[in-house]
C-alpha cells in the first residue's frame, strides 16, 4: 500500500512536469549569409522608404518588461528594435537601424544579439509565433578596421500571414478572461484570481510532453508552448491545452495585463527522493512583485492537478473523495502558490497534501519536490544566463494561507 501511494504522487507529479524549459529559437539568419550579402543588403536597407530606428521606448513598454531592465543599453537597443519589428509582423519590407559599438561580424555581437532576443521573448508572450516561426535577418557593412559605431540594419527575414486572426483570436480571448477577474482589488488578490482561473481553465498537454524527445526538432512550433495554447488552442487545435511554457507564458501576459509586476523563469523541477536525488525535467514558472514589495514564485502547472494524471484507475474515488473537500482540494490548488525560493528549492510538505480513505488507500499529491533555475556565468547560454538575473523571491506575507484565511 505504502508502495502505490509513493507511486501514484510520483506519477501525478510527473504529470504536471513541463516540457521545454529553453527553447533555441530560430531567429537569425548566420553571420556566414549575412557576410556573403552584407553589401547588397544594406544598400537595399538605406534606399527602403521602411527604414527607421525603432520606436520610442515609453511606446514599446507599456507593461514592465522585467529582462529588458537587466541587460545592457545596446542589448536593449537591439530589443526595442526587434520588438518594432514584432509589432507589425506582417509586414517584411521594413527595416530598423541600429547603431552599436561592437563589430556586428564578431562574437561579441552575436552575444548581444541572442541576449536581446532571449530577453524579449521572456518578456513578451504576445508574440507566441515568434519561438517557432519568426526569424530576423541582420545586415550591415563590411567594415575595414576599428569603427566607433557599426550600424545594423534588422529586418523580418518573412512576414507571418496568420498574424492578424491569430492575434486577434489571442487578446479577445485574453480580454474575456480579465473581465471576470476583478481588477479593483490588490495585487495579492489579482494574482490569486488569475492563478485560479487559469488553472480550472487550461488543461495539460500531455500529448505534447509524451513525444518532446521523439519530435524535438520540430517540438518548439507547437503552440502548445505558447500562451496562445493556454488562452486559444494549440498547433493541434485543443482548446486551452499547453505544457509548463504555455501555462507560464499565459500567467506572465495576464498578470501583465492587469498592471502587475511578472517575470517567467525557466530551469529544472521534479520530484525529491529522501536520499538527496531527484528526478529533474525542464520547467518553467513565474516570479510576481506584490503590494509588500516583496516578490514570490507560482507554479501554475503543478497546481493544476487534473484527474486525467492518475495513473491508477481503482483510485478514481480517492481522487474524486479528495476533490469533494473543499479545503483539502483548496490546499492542494495553491501548494506552489507564493512561495519564497527556498521553499520552491526545498519543498518539503509532509503529509500536507496525503488524503487517506478509511480502507487505507490514499493518495499523496505532493511529495518532497525542488525547483532550480537554470543558471551560467558566461552568455554561451543566454536563457540560463538571463535567468542569473531573476529576483530572489522572499515574500512571506501574501501566502495562500494568509489570503485565505486559513
Amino acid at each position: 500500500m505504502k508502495k502505490q501511494k509513493y507511486l501514484i504522487n510520483i506519477l501525478l507529479l510527473a504529470a504536471c512536469l513541463p516540457l521545454g524549459g529553453c527553447l533555441d529559437l530560430p531567429h537569425t539568419a548566420s553571420q556566414e549569409d549575412a557576410a556573403q550579402e552584407q553589401a547588397a543588403q544594406q544598400g537595399e536597407a538605406e534606399q527602403q522608404e521602411g527604414s527607421r530606428t525603432a520606436a520610442d521606448s515609453a511606446d514599446l513598454h507599456p507593461y514592465y518588461d522585467y529582462y529588458y531592465t537587466v541587460i545592457t543599453e545596446e542589448e536593449q537597443a537591439i530589443y526595442d528594435a526587434a520588438l518594432t519589428l514584432l509589432q507589425t509582423p506582417s509586414d517584411d519590407s521594413q527595416v530598423i537601424t541600429v547603431s552599436l559599438s561592437v563589430d556586428p561580424s564578431s562574437e561579441d555581437f552575436e552575444t548581444e544579439r541572442r541576449l536581446a532576443i532571449y530577453a524579449l521573448y521572456n518578456d513578451h508572450p504576445e508574440f507566441f509565433w515568434f519561438a517557432g516561426q519568426g526569424s530576423i535577418t541582420y545586415t550591415y557593412q563590411d567594415y575595414d578596421g576599428a569603427q566607433e559605431a557599426y550600424e545594423v540594419g534588422m529586418q523580418l527575414s518573412e512576414s507571418y500571414a496568420q498574424y492578424e486572426p491569430e492575434a486577434e483570436a489571442f487578446e479577445n480571448a485574453a480580454d474575456a478572461f480579465l473581465s471576470e477577474i476583478d481588477l479593483s482589488q490588490p495585487d495579492s488578490q489579482i494574482a490569486l484570481q488569475i492563478h485560479d482561473k487559469l488553472i480550472d481553465m487550461v488543461t495539460y498537454d500531455t500529448d505534447l510532453y509524451e513525444t518532446m524527445d521523439a519530435d524535438a526538432e520540430n517540438a518548439p512550433d507547437d503552440y502548445g508552448y505558447t500562451a496562445y495554447g493556454a488562452l486559444v488552442e494549440n498547433s493541434r487545435g485543443q482548446a486551452c491545452t499547453a505544457v509548463c511554457e504555455g501555462y507560464s507564458q499565459a500567467y506572465q501576459y495576464l498578470c501583465q495585463r492587469a498592471g502587475l509586476t511578472v517575470a517567467q523563469v525557466s530551469g529544472q523541477a521534479g520530484s525529491a527522493g529522501s536520499d538527496g536525488s531527484a528526478e529533474m525535467e525542464p520547467h518553467s514558472w513565474n516570479l510576481v512583485q506584490l503590494e509588500d514589495g516583496q516578490w514570490y514564485e507560482i507554479d501554475t502547472t503543478w497546481d493544476d492537478c487534473e484527474i486525467g494524471s492518475l495513473n491508477d484507475s481503482s483510485y478514481l474515488d480517492v481522487f474524486q473523495s479528495a476533490q469533494s473537500d473543499a479545503s483539502f482540494w483548496n490546499n492542494v490548488r495553491h501548494a506552489y502558490f507564493n512561495l519564497t525560493t527556498g521553499e520552491m528549492t526545498d519543498f518539503e510538505p509532509g503529509d500536507t497534501y496525503t488524503w487517506t480513505m478509511e480502507d487505507g488507500r490514499g493518495i499523496t499529491f505532493f511529495g518532497p519536490s525542488t525547483h532550480v533555475r537554470s543558471s551560467s556565468e558566461t552568455a554561451d547560454d543566454p536563457s540560463a544566463y538571463l535567468n542569473g538575473f531573476a529576483p530572489i523571491a522572499d515574500g512571506s506575507t501574501y501566502t495562500w494561507s494568509y489570503l485565505s484565511g486559513i
